[in-house]
C-alpha cells in the first residue's frame, strides 16, 4: 500500500515533491487500519473494514482511470489537430509546386 502510494504520487503529482511527512502520514493511516482490523474480534466487522478499504482502493482506481481518459482524450484531440495542420501544409506545398 505504501509503495502504491509512492508510485501513484510520482505519476500523478509531478509538480509536488513527495516528502517524508507524506509517507509518514500514509503509513499512519495504514497502521491505524491494521490496528482496527486486528482489534476487531467480530468477523462481520472485520469483513466490513476490509470491504470499506477495498472500496476506497476501487474509488481511487476509478478516479485515476477517469483522469487518464481525460488526458488521453486531450492528447487525441491535439494529435488530430496536428495531423490536420501537417496535411494542410503538405497540400499547400504540393499546390505551390503545381
Amino acid at each position: 500500500r505504501i509503495l502504491d502510494f509512492i508510485v501513484n504520487h510520482q505519476q500523478n503529482n509531478k509538480n509536488t515533491p513527495l516528502t517524508e511527512k507524506m509517507i509518514e502520514n500514509e503509513l499512519k493511516k495504514y497502521l491505524e487500519f491494521e490496528n482496527r482490523l486486528s482489534s476487531t474480534k467480530n468477523i462481520d466487522e472485520k469483513k466490513k473494514l476490509l470491504d470499506d478499504e477495498l472500496f476506497k482502493i476501487i474509488d481511487k482506481s476509478i478516479e485515476r482511470e477517469k483522469e487518464f481518459q481525460k488526458r488521453f482524450h486531450i492528447y487525441k484531440e491535439r494529435k488530430e489537430l496536428f495531423d490536420k495542420a501537417r496535411i494542410k501544409d503538405e497540400l499547400e506545398r504540393l499546390l505551390e509546386k503545381v
